[in-house]
């Protein structure tokens, strides 16, 4: 596969080209290690589009492969709005004292920040999870407030690649249109979107 297309967030491409260009020279190289059109579908002899799931697990067992590691980030809700803005950052043990100290009721979570690897994480293409506008916010944002991570990189099929398929599948031209919608603010983590196409 190749990179069609890149998006840089709060200058995460150039974070990326300037402090981890080892580990981003990796991952271009692994982007371009994958053979979409070997992962063809065929029904009766004829190709009738890619094979995301199997996609899918090429890209985790090739970034797993290379040290990327799955990290999930604990938390610890209430229904109290302003409590939650008083202990989002902190650490989840002490997120749940707080909401005991206050009276509350904890309830536990976690957030799935992607595949993490020297403070870069990494949200593979073709995740089932990928299907929802807030990915960023949910995936990445915890992580960098946390300060686990200094960059996202999230990697998407360019729409070409979608068009024979209604699999809900988010594509790199819809989360680029997301990005800017919101504004130069949102989401506040450097950020790098790439688009890949065969």
């Amino acid at each position: 596969m190749r990179i069609a297309g890149r998006y840089s967030h709060y200058n995460g491409l150039e974070f990326m080209l300037m402090r981890q260009p080892r580990l981003w020279r990796k991952l271009e190289n692994l982007i371009a290690s994958v053979d979409a059109n070997s992962d063809v579908s065929l029904v009766r002899g004829k190709p009738t589009g890619y094979s995301y799931q199997r996609l899918c697990r090429i890209f985790r067992e090739r970034l797993s492969g290379l040290s990327w590691r799955e990290r999930l980030t604990p938390y610890w809700s209430t229904a109290d709005p302003q409590l939650l803005r008083d202990i989002c950052h902190l650490p989840a043990p002490k997120q749940k004292r707080a909401i005991l100290d206050a009276g509350a009721i904890p309830m536990p979570g976690h957030a799935n920040s992607g595949l993490i690897n020297e403070r870069v994480a990494v949200i593979p293409p073709f995740e089932p999870r990928v299907v929802k506008d807030w990915i960023i916010d949910a995936q990445l944002m915890p992580a960098y407030f946390r300060d686990e991570i200094d960059v996202g990189i999230q990697i998407l099929p360019m729409k070409s690649m979608l068009e024979d398929t209604s699999s809900g599948i988010r594509c790199y031209e819809d989360e680029i249109y997301n990005v800017l919608r919101n504004g130069r603010g949102v989401p506040a983590v450097p950020l790098v979107v790439l688009g890949i196409a065969p």
